[in-house]
């Protein structure tokens, strides 16, 4: 429920669990969840290295260390490399589906789709588990099926379809009162209403996934947050806000994409960064 508070727990209750148990696997999948959603992606290259050739661990965790080091490749902008492990990850999922009729594990598999640009399957994929499955009742499973049908949506331009996913996947992620993933699910909105220039429900929309995200410890979405709301404010002539927004993020959560992004604004601005560089103030006050 808490991905910061889970890796403050995770030491201590790790310690007094037997090593190699089904129990250790499952603590250290929550490791590499946390790590992951947090987007603290160095961190969570370093968990994953002891596992990475080791076959003899549970299928369900073995399938888990190779899709996350497959979108630590993405995101460090190396497709080869994360379309070798996303392709061993979806032979595994193959297998793993063929004795499970659980429909998260089909989820799963459309997500590993999506990230190797099969768009169109992906989207069949998750159609049908929408058709299968409305009724399911778990806000869990309805947030991550409406969230990989909205990535679909927008990778096949369907924008106001889009919006439409990512908001559901909001009302879910809500239900489940996961504060992190709350802050996520706005922050998502608010890129959907961005993405359609709608600026001002999409400013609206990111302070509220900042204030979430905030309260979660998610470092990364509060970065990205302040990062779009200075995109914004750039697009509508805000310049002197748009260069108090910036003085605030701290690039080192930002993956390389975003870090790209703010360079741009910056020299946009006229503005020098240094790497790392922000102002302690309080973004709330802007």
């Amino acid at each position: 429920m808490s991905p910061s508070q889970c890796l403050e727990q995770l030491p201590a209750v790790l310690s007094s669990t037997e090593p190699n148990s089904h129990l250790f696997f499952r603590y250290e999948l929550y490791r590499l969840d946390a790590l992951l959603n947090l987007g603290r992606f160095e961190q969570l290259q370093q968990a994953l290295s002891p596992w990475l050739d080791n076959t003899t661990v549970p299928m369900r965790f073995r399938l888990a260390v190779l899709t996350y080091q497959a979108k630590v490749f993405h995101v460090a902008k190396k497709p080869q490399l994360a379309s070798r492990w996303l392709n061993k990850a979806l032979t595994l999922m193959q297998q793993f589906s063929e004795h499970s009729s659980s429909p998260m594990a089909m989820i799963e598999i459309a997500n590993l789709q999506l990230y190797l640009n099969d768009i169109e399957a992906a989207y069949q994929t998750l159609r049908t588990i929408e058709q299968k499955h409305l009724r399911h009742a778990s806000p869990r499973f309805k947030q991550e099926l409406y969230a990989n049908l909205a990535q679909a949506l927008r990778k096949q331009g369907d924008l106001t379809q889009h919006l439409d996913y990512r908001q559901r996947s909001l009302r879910a992620a809500e239900a489940v009162s996961n504060l992190q993933q709350i802050g996520v699910s706005w922050h998502n909105v608010a890129r959907a209403h961005q993405i359609l220039e709608q600026f001002n429900h999409a400013e609206s929309a990111f302070i509220k996934a900042a204030d979430f995200a905030k309260r979660a410890g998610d470092e990364a979405t509060l970065m990205q947050c302040l990062l779009y709301r200075a995109e914004i404010a750039h697009h509508n002539q805000q310049l002197k806000k748009a260069e108090q927004l910036l003085s605030l993020i701290d690039e080192r959560p930002l993956t390389p994409s975003r870090r790209a992004v703010l360079r741009q604004l910056s020299q946009a601005l006229g503005l020098t960064r240094e790497s790392g560089a922000f102002d302690a103030r309080d973004p709330d006050t802007i």
